[in-house]
């Protein structure tokens, strides 16, 4: 089982399809769980659903679709439960999967809700074509040279600040006085659920004017050049801070 991508560890986002009587939902329910492990290509166990503390008792019969969070990004399939019991303290799902791992794409990023003060710069063309010419010591004289890093040093100072409204491994919602371009380069300084704050690179994919808000915008920044090890560490925060959220 070397080929299949998710390991016993990773996060699983579930949504209910059909209940337990074949019945389809029409308001999808989301629910968090945990990969136990994978007794077969097609066989898992999970950890059944807990919020606020309870567990939450999913039924056999129901369909879901499971989406795992791996350090390769999001794996996808339909699943149904075919059993539910006990082991020692944990409540344990069995569950047969009904499709085929797929690859999702970064919109499907679990998003948790998250309030807090952020800082944000553009990364402007005139500091990346600086950034450049400073690596690769494009200058004659140490003169030119130590002015070029002041003004990137300038640059790279710039910041401003705005709220996160929330977040996940795939980017970050927030809002603002400030109005920005669509698909401007931007750094983001978040801090990260008290563990301190983590820089990340993304691009503006929309921003617009808040009805009935005096000139406060919505910005949305989706991350880029993250790393697997980089993003793989964002969403095991999340999910830790979510776990934390469900035990209150």
């Amino acid at each position: 089982m070397d080929n299949i991508p998710i390991r016993v560890g990773n996060k699983i986002e579930m949504t209910m399809l059909k209940d337990y009587a074949g019945k389809e939902m029409k308001e999808k329910k989301n629910y968090t769980s945990q990969l136990l492990e994978l007794v077969s290509e097609r066989i898992a166990k999970i950890a059944m659903p807990i919020y606020k503390g309870k567990v939450i008792p999913l039924n056999v019969g129901e369909e879901h679709t499971l989406c795992f969070y791996t350090g390769s990004g999001l794996f996808q399939c339909k699943a149904k439960i075919k059993e539910r019991y006990k082991e020692g303290n944990m409540f344990i799902l069995l569950v047969s999967f009904l499709s085929e791992l797929e690859k999702t794409q970064k919109r499907n990023f679990y998003r948790i809700s998250y309030t807090t003060d952020v800082r944000i710069r553009v990364v402007t063309a005139e500091e990346k074509i600086l950034e450049k010419s400073v690596v690769r010591n494009e200058y004659d004289d140490l003169l030119n040279k130590e002015k070029a890093y002041e003004r990137l040093m300038e640059l790279q100072g710039q910041w401003e600040t705005l709220t996160i409204n929330d977040l996940s491994g795939g980017g970050a919602r927030l809002r603002g006085k400030l109005q920005f371009e669509q698909s401007e380069d931007v750094i983001l300084s978040i801090p990260l659920f008290g563990m301190g704050e983590r820089k990340y690179k993304g691009n503006v994919v929309a921003c617009y004017r808040i009805p009935n808000e005096s000139a406060t915008y919505e910005i949305r920044v989706e991350f880029t050049g993250m790393s697997p090890a980089e993003r793989e560490h964002l969403i095991q925060c999340i999910f830790q801070e979510q776990r934390k959220r469900l035990k209150k």
